[in-house]
């Protein structure tokens, strides 16, 4: 189905199922993200949103039922053509995955890597290439002033910026999230979220982020899925999100916890 400019969706599922050692993870998922839409997926622990966002991007192969990322089959495209769509998708997972004895701009460039040649690559580990579009990447994220500070030497929230300023450089069509504020205080994990939206929706992108804290779901997102387990258990906007169904969605990981 494409949109009204002719191009086909973000992000969509049909019918995907998926399990692990005979327990059903992911049940017959439907889904259709529109190109630019900035969606919040909540659920409790356990309901398949973090095999959700690896089956997205052809990290783990569903067990039935079709992925297309922008359009593509990912299961009819030939190994080389999947990394290349693979680039054109964004991850960012609640490690944050910088190599820590590298400087802030090695670590930020680390998001060039599909575009340069292996040798540029190397290179670039003595003498940093492209220097500018760090730079640019991390004033966006306010941070860059710390261009050369060590990985190891910055606080957890800047971190958090650094990974973002890192998927600026990749600049790519859609950004999938998870849990991007799991390690960070409520504050500085607002503040991660929220930026993450601005920027997305400043430079047209597409985002699905893997929330657990509904503190952080904020007006900033145009849509809400929750998913309960591996089945979607609500869709609406995030004023139409009450405590009567936050309640619901959440309900079994409470009665766990007062065991």
């Amino acid at each position: 189905m494409a949109d009204a400019a002719g191009q086909p969706p973000a992000l969509e599922l049909g019918g995907v199922t998926r399990s692990f050692e005979g327990r059903p993870v992911l049940r017959g998922l439907d889904l259709l993200v529109p190109r630019g839409q900035v969606v919040a997926l909540l659920g409790p622990a356990g309901a398949g949103k973090a095999t959700l966002l690896r089956v997205l991007p052809g990290l783990l192969p569903p067990d039935a039922g079709v992925v297309r990322v922008l359009g593509q089959d990912l299961s009819a495209l030939p190994s080389r053509q999947r990394r290349r769509l693979r680039q054109r998708v964004g991850l960012l997972y609640q490690n944050d995955a910088l190599v820590p004895g590298l400087r802030t701009v090695h670590n930020v460039l680390i998001g060039r890597l599909g575009r340069w040649s292996f040798l540029k690559s190397l290179l670039s580990l003595g003498w940093p290439r492209d220097v500018e579009e760090a730079v640019s990447a991390l004033r966006a994220v306010h941070l860059e002033d710390r261009l050369y500070s060590r990985i190891g030497a910055l606080s957890g929230g800047q971190r958090q910026r650094v990974v973002i300023a890192r998927l600026l450089v990749q600049d790519p069509e859609i950004i999938l999230a998870d849990e991007p504020a799991a390690s960070l205080d409520p504050r500085l994990g607002r503040k991660a979220v929220e930026l993450l939206v601005r920027l997305s929706r400043e430079r047209g992108k597409t985002l699905l982020v893997c929330l657990h804290d509904m503190d952080l779901v904020s007006d900033g997102f145009d849509r809400v899925l929750a998913l309960k387990d591996g089945a979607w258990f609500w869709e609406g906007r995030p004023a139409e999100l009450n405590r009567e169904k936050i309640a619901a969605i959440f309900a079994a990981e409470r009665a766990e916890l007062e065991e």
